[in-house]
C-alpha cells in the first residue's frame, strides 16, 4: 500500500471518529464517556472501510462483479462517505458555535447541543440533495481568446472529466452531449478523463459521444484515469467515440496546431515538466509561425509557464473545481488553479474546465459542472 493511500485513510478514519465523538456529545456524563469513544472509533473505522472498500472495486476493476450489483452498492457506499463529510463539516460548525454561545449563556450552549443532535445529520442530508442535484446543472463557460497568429475566427469547445463509468448515467452524458451540439462547434477538445471504468456501459457512452458533430472533429488526450482503466481499453473507447487521440503528437487542423500532452498516469507528474520531459520535447516541434494550442490533462502549466514555449493557449482539466466544499480550499492552497481562464503577461492563457461529470462522490458542491466554449480571434494587430 502507498504511502498517499495510508495517509487519506488516517485522514479519513480522523475525521469519521471527530465527526462521531462530537455527535455522540450529549452523552456527556462522565460514566459514559468510555462508551461514547469506543462507540465513534466503530463509526470511524466502519465509515473508512466503507468509503476505502468503495475506492478499491473502482481501482480493482468491479466489472469483473454483476454490473448492477456493484452499481447499487458504489453509489450507496459513495453517497454515504458523502454524508458523512457534511456531517463532519456541520459538526464542527457546531461545537464553534456552541463554544461562542457559551460565552453569552451556558443555557444557550446547552440548547445548541441538544439541537444539533437532529440538526446537523439533517443538514448534512440537506447538503447531499442539493450536492446530487448540482450535478445535473451543467454550465457553459465562454471565453473569447484573441490570438496573434491565428488567421480565421474558430469556436472550441472543451470537454474534460467526464468519468464515465458505473457512477455516471447515461442521460447524464446524453445532455453533456446535447449541450455541446447546442454551442455550434467548430471543434470539440476532450482534456482527458474521459472514462474511470465501467466497460458494461462504454458502449453506450461512446455512441452518445460518436453523435457529437463539428466542422473539423473532435480530438483528445487521456487523463490519469484513462491509464488506470487501461491504455488499450482506453484507445477502443476513443475510437468509438469519434475521438482522435493524441498522444505526445501535435496535429494541425484549420491552420491550428493542437499538441496533445499524454498523462502520466501513475508516473511522477515531474515526467511533464523536466528538461527533456514530455511538454518540452513536444514544444520544440511547434512550428513558431502557427497558432498553437496546448491540450493537457493536468493544468501544470501554470507553476511552470516556461515549458509551454511560445504557446499561446492551453487547455486543461483534473482539478474539478474543487467539487466539493472545502476541498476547493485544499486545491487552491496548493497552488493548483480551479476552473477559469487565467493569463500571464500578454499572449499567455491557461483555460481549466470544472469538468463535465464528477469523480467519486456524486456531488457538487459550490461548484457546477461546465463544458467551455472558447471563441479564438485573429488578434487585432494581426487584422491591421
Amino acid at each position: 500500500m502507498s504511502p498517499i493511500v495510508i495517509l487519506l485513510t488516517a485522514l479519513v478514519m480522523a475525521m469519521n471518529f471527530i465527526s462521531a465523538f462530537l455527535w455522540l456529545r450529549q452523552l456527556d456524563r462522565p460514566s459514559r464517556r468510555g462508551w461514547r469513544i469506543a462507540l465513534a472509533m466503530s463509526l470511524a473505522l466502519l465509515f473508512t472501510g466503507m468509503a476505502f472498500l468503495s475506492t478499491r472495486m473502482i481501482v480493482d476493476q468491479p466489472w469483473i462483479y454483476a454490473a448492477s450489483t456493484v452499481t447499487v452498492f458504489l453509489w450507496g457506499m459513495f453517497l454515504f462517505f458523502g454524508f458523512t463529510i457534511y456531517l463532519f463539516v456541520f459538526e464542527v460548525f457546531s461545537v464553534c458555535l456552541e463554544g461562542l454561545a457559551h460565552i453569552i449563556s451556558a443555557t444557550w450552549a446547552g440548547r445548541i447541543r441538544r439541537v444539533s443532535l437532529l440538526a446537523v445529520p439533517l443538514a448534512a442530508l440537506i447538503v447531499l440533495a442539493l450536492g446530487k442535484y448540482a450535478t445535473t446543472l451543467l454550465e457553459e463557460r465562454h471565453v473569447e481568446i484573441e490570438m496573434s497568429k491565428l488567421e480565421r475566427p474558430l469556436r472550441v469547445v472543451m470537454v474534460s472529466d467526464i468519468h464515465v463509468g458505473f457512477m455516471m448515467p447515461n442521460a447524464l452524458i446524453g445532455s453533456i452531449v446535447e449541450t455541446i451540439q447546442a454551442t455550434e462547434p467548430d471543434l470539440v477538445l476532450f482534456a482527458g478523463d474521459i472514462l474511470n471504468d465501467n466497460p458494461a456501459f462504454e458502449g453506450q457512452a461512446a455512441d452518445l459521444l460518436a453523435s457529437i458533430k463539428s466542422r473539423y472533429g473532435s480530438y483528445g488526450v487521456f487523463g490519469n484515469h484513462e491509464h488506470y482503466v487501461g491504455v488499450e481499453f482506453s484507445r477502443d473507447f476513443f475510437a468509438r467515440a469519434g475521438i482522435k487521440l493524441l498522444r505526445d503528437e501535435i496535429i494541425t487542423v484549420a491552420g491550428l496546431q493542437i499538441a496533445g500532452v499524454d498523462d502520466p498516469g501513475r508516473s511522477p507528474v515531474r515526467r511533464l515538466t523536466e528538461p527533456g520531459g514530455i511538454i518540452p520535447t513536444l514544444v520544440a516541434e511547434v512550428d513558431p509561425e502557427k497558432p498553437a494550442i496546448l491540450l493537457m490533462h493536468r493544468p501544470v502549466t501554470w507553476k511552470h509557464p516556461d515549458v509551454a514555449g511560445d504557446i499561446e493557449l492551453t487547455l486543461s482539466g483534473h482539478t474539478h473545481d474543487g467539487q466539493l466544499f472545502p476541498v476547493h480550499l485544499i486545491v487552491f492552497f496548493s497552488g493548483q488553479p480551479l476552473a477559469g481562464h487565467y493569463q500571464q503577461g500578454e499572449n499567455r492563457h491557461l483555460v481549466v474546465s470544472a469538468g463535465a461529470g464528477y469523480w467519486g462522490v456524486p456531488l457538487r458542491v459550490l461548484g457546477r459542472p461546465d463544458i467551455t466554449v472558447i471563441d479564438l480571434k485573429p488578434a487585432r494587430a494581426a487584422i491591421r
